[in-house]
C-alpha cells in the first residue's frame, strides 16, 4: 500500500519531466510556478506611453502614468514651477532642534522655539 498520490509529469512552463506529489501539481519547482505566474501577469499589463518624458512602459496598475519615480518627480517640480508655487529651500543654518547651527550665522528674524 503506497502513501500518497504520485505520478509522472511534465511540466507546463519548462518541459522537465518529474514525479508530481498530487494529482493539481502543474509545475516541477517553485520556481517555474513563480516565473509562469509573472509571465501571466505581465502579459495582461498594457504597454502605454509615460505622462511625463514620453517613453514606453508596462503598466503594472491601472492608475500609473509615468515610467519612474524620478520622472514622476520632475513632472512635478515643473507643475509647480508652471503654477508659480515658490520653491521650498531647506532650513540649512538650523539643525534638528530648531536651534542655529552657527550662532554667528544666525538669520536676522530668528527667534528660538517656546519651550511647551
Amino acid at each position: 500500500m503506497t502513501k500518497g498520490y504520485k505520478r509522472d509529469a511534465t511540466c507546463v512552463y519548462c518541459g522537465a519531466t518529474f514525479v508530481a506529489p498530487r494529482v493539481d501539481v502543474t509545475y516541477c519547482s517553485k520556481e517555474c510556478s513563480r516565473h509562469a505566474g509573472n509571465a501571466v501577469r505581465r502579459r495582461h499589463q498594457p504597454v502605454v506611453a509615460c505622462v511625463g518624458c514620453g517613453g514606453l512602459f508596462r503598466q503594472s496598475r491601472s492608475n500609473r502614468r509615468y515610467c519612474s519615480a524620478a520622472c514622476c518627480g520632475r513632472a512635478a517640480k515643473d507643475r509647480a514651477n508652471e503654477r508659480g508655487w515658490p520653491r521650498q529651500e531647506p532650513h540649512r543654518h538650523l539643525d534638528g532642534f530648531g536651534r542655529p547651527v552657527n550662532p554667528d550665522e544666525t538669520p536676522p528674524d530668528w527667534q528660538p522655539p517656546e519651550a511647551a
